[in-house]
């Protein structure tokens, strides 16, 4: 593929969601993406359909997201007040600082 094939996997038309940053595992075919309007992170099928939201809460600013498919991890900063990096199994639960 030279790139010509693009595809909108999220789309914003309402400005709704914002996305911010994204992580692919290969291994499932999904994206996990922050949202940041929402502050939560999302995940969604490579083919666009939504799957959920993994992490969210009050308080919740995750960015910088990247995932370990293999060990079942996913990783990002929370930027709410000290900015602090966590860990949870890729379903969101598990969650813990680093």
């Amino acid at each position: 593929d030279n790139g010509t094939q693009e595809q909108t996997i999220v789309r914003d038309d309402d400005d709704v969601y914002k996305p911010y940053d994204m992580s692919i595992d290969p291994y499932a075919r999904v994206i996990y993406w922050t949202c940041s309007k929402r502050n939560v992170i999302n995940i969604t099928k490579l083919d666009g359909t939504p799957l959920g939201v993994v992490i969210q809460g009050e308080k919740e600013k995750p960015r910088s997201i990247i995932l370990n498919p293999l060990k079942g991890h996913m990783y990002w900063v929370n930027m709410v007040q000290n900015p602090t990096i966590y860990r949870a199994a890729l379903d969101g639960t598990e969650k813990m600082s680093l």
